[in-house]
């Protein structure tokens, strides 16, 4: 059997699109969100010939037993789309038994040409129970080191069409690690901050002390019209944050919805009426909740409670009761119906 060929994953990524994928890949390593990108890249290759909606995905886990599941999936070959992409997490969690064996013989030595194969380890070495050889490919993800880090961060801002302090590269990776994952939902909050230039200050404002969650707990509660924004809010404010921050980010997420309800109403499909608006693939389902939520009536009233806020938090003395700031008021009417709003003095 043919030696496995082993790249790391910056030359993998540098190379796809470049040629017509392998059949089966092994990644290995432990840096799982840059893994998560390579498969969306994967995905988006394999549609181009085919169209959207071509590409039929299905993620497995063999450390639950679903092995036999995602066998089923990758050798049947699909009716209603022309190719599949097949990832198994966990490989390394199964026992390496002559039946596991086995079963990962068939998984990769009887795709047809329809299936592509992503087999998923956190290990660096190669799990006994696969085989390897054939058109097969492993790709080690390791952990960025600290000068990629920082010009990963560099790049993404850069993207984004904003720029960066070095000072704000520095801060983000002493308090985040060489975490991309953390690093890249940092990246995300701090687009949507309103600000086109990212200092040490806005760092520490969006992402020291979890503050970052409580912030983006609110929205979700706010988004869901779930009461518990009032509480959320009230942490807010007390932990410091300035009022104008969480008036821009609801702003960013009712312009984000004011735009997907628009395409839905041109003929767009969700997926692609989601295009551009910078909803990540984890978030997706999250952003479709929220739009259930807010339909276009519900936004433009949305819209109008943000301006009113906007005037009263700009002009005029602040009270310290949390009920008689503007941004309660915002919450009110975002989360109750119209002529319910005063219900929420009473929760």
């Amino acid at each position: 059997m043919a030696a496995l060929q082993q790249i790391n994953a910056k030359d993998f990524a540098r190379g796809l699109g470049k040629g017509p994928l392998r059949r089966v890949y092994l990644f290995l390593g432990e840096e799982e969100r840059l893994k998560e990108k390579m498969i969306e890249s994967m995905a988006g290759l394999l549609e181009k010939g085919t169209g959207p909606g071509s590409v039929s995905v299905a993620r497995f886990h063999a450390e639950n037993n679903e092995l036999d599941e995602a066998l089923g999936f990758a050798l049947m070959q699909s009716m209603f789309t022309p190719k599949k992409l097949a990832i198994v997490y966990g490989v390394e969690a199964v026992q390496a038994t002559k039946q596991n064996k086995s079963l990962f013989e068939e998984l990769v030595t009887g795709l047809p040409d329809s299936t592509t194969l992503v087999l998923v380890s956190s290990q660096n070495s190669v799990p006994k129970t696969v085989p390897v050889g054939g058109d097969m490919a492993a790709v080690k993800f390791w952990r960025y080191f600290e000068r990629d880090m920082a010009a990963y961060v560099r790049d993404t801002i850069r993207k984004y069409g904003m720029t960066i302090d070095e000072g704000a590269v520095m801060l983000l990776m002493k308090l985040l690690g060489r975490d991309l994952g953390k690093i890249d939902e940092a990246l995300e909050r701090l687009k949507f901050s309103g600000h086109s230039h990212i200092t040490p200050g806005l760092v520490s404002l969006f992402i020291t002390d979890d503050r970052e969650a409580s912030i983006f707990e609110f929205l979700d509660a706010l988004f869901r019209k779930s009461p518990g924004a009032f509480n959320l809010l009230k942490s807010l404010l007390d932990d410091g944050v300035h009022e104008l921050v969480v008036l821009t980010m609801v702003n960013r997420q009712c312009e984000s919805l004011d735009a997907f309800h628009r395409r839905l109403a041109e003929g767009a499909g969700a997926d692609a009426a989601m295009e551009g608006l910078g909803v990540q693939e984890r978030n997706r389902q999250a952003f479709l909740d929220y739009a259930g939520k807010f339909g276009p009536a519900d936004v433009r009233r949305a819209f109008s409670a943000l301006y009113e806020a906007e005037d009263r938090l700009k002009g005029g003395p602040r009270s310290k009761s949390i009920i008689a700031n503007p941004l309660f008021a915002l919450v009110s009417k975002m989360v109750f119906p119209p002529g319910k709003e005063l219900e929420a003095a009473f929760l």
